[in-house]
């Protein structure tokens, strides 16, 4: 028990290191996204008004990708609270439907995953996260089926808790766990089963 209370305590302190790095590496990003939505913000409210005044004065013909800006700065300009208002609206709809509607997260999920930057470091942690847990409890002496349920409540993200948790009745089939993660890639690397396998292997 003392040497299990042990195993705990060290992936409890991992595991919190792990999401400090994270939001550490997240907050870079989102930083660069806010400060590009403001800059186009201005652009659109300062400069292309100002820019399209003085195209229109020279009455020359404007190019398609041209006209759409000039008529998005029109609308900043011209109804700017109006689409701040919309834009809030929108945003806090969509927050409540994710809250509240269980497919609507897993969609939520599967679009982070797409995102650049931000999906590679979500991989990466939950895939650190699920070894961590399973080494955790594997060496302290919980069975693998149990193992996989337990670590598949630890995982907070729905596309990774979905794929151990189906992988729980295959297990029990005698399926072996690198064959269920070779089945899921990309979300868990090649390395992973191939690490399983040679741990499978040797015992």
């Amino acid at each position: 028990l003392p040497e299990a209370l042990k195993t705990l305590a060290d992936q409890l302190e991992k595991t919190e290191r792990l999401k400090k790095n994270v939001r550490g590496a997240l907050m870079y990003p989102a930083v660069i996204l806010f400060a590009m939505l403001g800059v186009a913000i201005f652009l659109f409210i300062e400069v292309v008004p100002t820019l399209s005044r003085t195209l229109r004065d020279l009455h020359i013909p404007l190019p398609f990708q041209t006209r759409v800006v000039i008529g998005i700065g029109d609308a900043f300009t011209q109804y700017g609270l109006l689409i701040g208002i919309v834009a809030v609206i929108l945003v806090a709809g969509i927050v409540m439907l994710v809250r509240r509607v269980p497919g609507a997260r897993d969609w939520r999920d599967a679009i982070f995953l797409r995102i650049p930057i931000v999906g590679t470091i979500l991989v990466q942690t939950n895939v650190a996260l699920t070894a961590r847990t399973l080494s955790s409890l594997l060496t302290s002496g919980v069975s693998l089926v149990e193992s996989l349920s337990i670590t598949a409540k630890v995982i907070q993200h729905r596309s990774f808790r979905h794929i151990l948790a189906a992988a729980l009745p295959k297990v029990e089939k005698g399926v072996t766990l690198s064959a269920i993660f070779h089945e899921a890639q990309p979300l868990y690397p090649v390395l992973v089963s191939a690490m399983i396998e040679v741990g499978e292997e040797t015992g």
